[in-house]
């Protein structure tokens, strides 16, 4: 059993089959001691470690995703019920 992280999305798994992860996706039993205050977000891969993003990596992953519910609520009520953007986005935060 090992422990591994995904490459793309730094997903970690613990005590897995190794065989059912492709080394091509994922490393096997990399070091994250120095990472356990990280939040996954702020990781990347970079060859065979794993290691904390620059500042500026942080930021644009702290970016916030649009979120396509709250989008379709928001421009529900613009078109049906006539609120402008501001006061759309404001109920839907």
């Amino acid at each position: 059993m090992a422990d591994v992280v995904n490459r793309q999305t730094c997903e970690h798994r613990r005590s897995v089959n190794t065989p059912d992860f492709p080394e091509a996706d994922w490393l096997i039993n990399p070091d994250l001691s120095d990472l356990q205050d990280v939040p996954i977000r702020h990781r990347k891969v970079v060859g065979k470690e794993v290691v904390e993003m620059t500042q500026a990596e942080k930021d644009v992953a702290d970016i916030p995703r649009a979120d396509p519910v709250r989008e379709a609520v928001k421009n529900k009520l613009m078109k049906v019920h006539q609120f402008s953007e501001q006061e759309a986005s404001y109920i839907v935060n």
